[in-house]
């Protein structure tokens, strides 16, 4: 009789764990190995990225430099308005010549002479000042509206008055509102006759407080502290019936602590006029490969923004010659300052 032998085969599930683990395995550490090579494509396109936004933005700077050189080179009675990337009506700007060839360009510039809406600028306390003409493009001005701001906005206003008050000598330390006073004169200046000017120029010292009515009427304001109603944000005040001429000057200067002054006007309807001759708005996109970068600036088109803040500036002494009373006009020998080699201070005498 013949045996039959019979194998028996164990069956496990050991090799196919092990081919799971490993395919595990394998995914994982291909997921972390494309993730890190995903993080430094990033990377890379993050550096690269900001050394072209540089280069962008320096190019849109180049762009507002040629901009400006031009403006500066350009007669007063040429226009200056550029509305659009495209507009070609102003053949003033056919000679800017952006470098296309190296990639790296300004793409679009826009100037905005004539129909700015409000004016700007940085108000120092060391006893300089800010002159911004008022000249609008069409209607009349019923109000100028006034914004103070500082370079850095305070947390808090607790310090300011709840009233406009009298002010303490600037140095003395007795200030402590975060907010300085802003003194505003506003001058006419579509008739410079004497009489105008000596009947209708307003000097106002804007005083910053924690609340009131941030209104002063035009006709009483001359020499007036008034209130300006001030937050953590900025300080704003309104001087309204502004009335008796077409185009005014305003001359701003900070007394305590510098800031930014933001000027706008509006007509006897409460809508903003659009203002020229003031600030040329210059809007200038930069391109280098696929970033952009746009800037905007603003540049004063006033030639008087760098003018005296006084009647009469010297930089030596300042000798009155001359006394008048009634009908009576004489030279006096009692000149205090007596400057020898300045042939108006010397002490003289003249006869009846």
């Amino acid at each position: 009789m013949m045996k039959t032998s019979h194998i028996h085969i164990k069956r496990t599930d050991t090799g196919m764990v092990s081919i799971i683990v490993t395919m595990i395995m394998m995914i994982v550490i291909s997921l972390i190995v494309l993730g890190f090579a995903q993080v430094s494509r990033r990377e890379q396109r993050q550096v690269l990225d900001r050394s072209l936004s540089t280069q962008a933005f320096l190019a849109a700077e180049s762009g507002v430099n040629e901009v400006v050189k031009l403006i500066r080179a350009t007669p007063a009675t040429t226009s200056l308005q550029k509305t659009s990337c495209t507009d070609t009506a102003n053949g003033l700007y056919s000679n800017l010549k952006p470098n296309i060839a190296t990639g790296v360009s300004y793409t679009c510039v826009m100037v905005n002479t004539d129909k700015v809406k409000e004016v700007i600028g940085s108000v120092s306390a060391d006893g300089g000042s800010v002159v911004m003409p008022i000249h609008p493009a069409s209607g009349s001005v019923s109000t100028v509206k006034l914004a103070w701001s500082l370079p850095t906005p305070p947390t808090s206003v607790a310090s300011c008055s709840s009233t406009a008050g009298s002010f303490p000598k600037a140095g003395t330390g007795d200030w402590t509102c975060p907010y300085g006073v802003l003194r505003v004169d506003l001058v006419p200046t579509s008739s410079l006759q004497r009489d105008t000017l000596r009947n209708q120029q307003r000097t106002i010292f804007f005083y910053p407080v924690k609340q009131t009515s941030p209104n002063v009427a035009y006709a009483t304001a001359d020499g007036s502290v008034s209130p300006m109603y001030c937050t953590t944000t900025q300080c704003s005040a309104t001087i309204s019936g502004v009335s008796g001429s077409t185009n005014y000057s305003l001359r701003a200067m900070a007394i305590y602590n510098a800031g930014t002054l933001t000027m706008n006007a509006t007509d006897s309807s409460n809508n903003t006029l659009n203002l020229k001759d003031a600030q040329a708005v210059i809007d200038v996109t930069g391109k280098a490969q696929d970033v952009l970068r746009r800037i905007q600036v603003r540049v004063s088109l006033s030639p008087d923004s760098d003018s005296s803040n006084y009647a009469l500036d010297s930089a030596s002494a300042v000798c009155k010659r001359f006394a008048q009373a009634g009908t009576t006009f004489r030279v006096p020998n009692d000149i205090t300052v007596t400057d020898t080699t300045n042939p108006m201070c010397k002490v003289m005498s003249v006869g009846p």
